[in-house]
């Protein structure tokens, strides 16, 4: 678990630096969990109580909505997998997160989480920039996408990922970037004639 948590501590330098120690007394509340490939990992009847620090594979972030069951975010190894809308009041949402792939993850439960930052002040100002740095990421990404044509979302979005096809479906990804998945097909075979430095620009 060591060696797990030191590779934890390096994601999350950068946000707020903690001891390693602080990380160690962390240890009792932590669990490691596998999941199978294409796994209902939270339903939308539930409320999430788990934060899960991907630590293999890759899960989907979905929403019910008119139109249907959405993707609206996927999330990666070292990238923390979570319905926050949940997780943070403890109430009901519209998601669920299911696997892509076979996917290891290491497990925080929301009910140690009071215990855990009145024990440790420092955990509890990580807790706190994580998630800034994830509202904040996600308002910068709106802001990088919008008033841009279809054909710029989706090379913006192979530069920031371009492995993403290996793992998504590719109407997952065309529900995160506001596109049908015809277009997003198109698209990708224009992309493609281009030549392979379409996703390096």
């Amino acid at each position: 678990m060591e060696k797990i948590l030191k590779r934890i501590k390096a994601q999350f330098d950068p946000y707020y630096e903690i001891p390693f120690t602080t990380y160690k007394a962390v240890i009792p509340y932590l669990d490691i969990e596998e999941y199978p490939p294409r796994y209902l990992v939270k339903r939308r009847s539930m409320v999430e109580v788990k934060a899960r620090y991907l630590l293999e594979g890759g899960m989907g972030l979905y929403a019910h909505t008119e139109k249907g069951v959405l993707c609206q975010k996927y999330f990666k190894e070292n990238q923390i997998a979570c319905d926050f809308n949940s997780y943070i009041p403890q109430m009901l949402s519209n998601k669920l997160i299911k696997t892509y792939v076979s996917s290891v993850a290491v497990v925080f439960y929301k009910k140690d989480f009071n215990p855990l930052t009145e024990e440790l002040p420092d955990f509890a100002k990580l807790a706190l920039r994580i998630t800034e740095e994830v509202y904040n990421q996600n308002i910068k990404w709106q802001e990088r996408m919008a008033g841009k044509n279809a054909k710029e979302r989706v090379r913006i979005f192979l530069k920031k990922d371009p492995h993403a096809l290996q793992l998504l479906p590719q109407k997952d990804i065309a529900n995160m970037l506001s596109m049908s998945p015809e277009v997003l097909s198109r698209i990708l075979k224009e992309l493609e004639k281009e030549g392979p430095s379409f996703d390096h620009e």
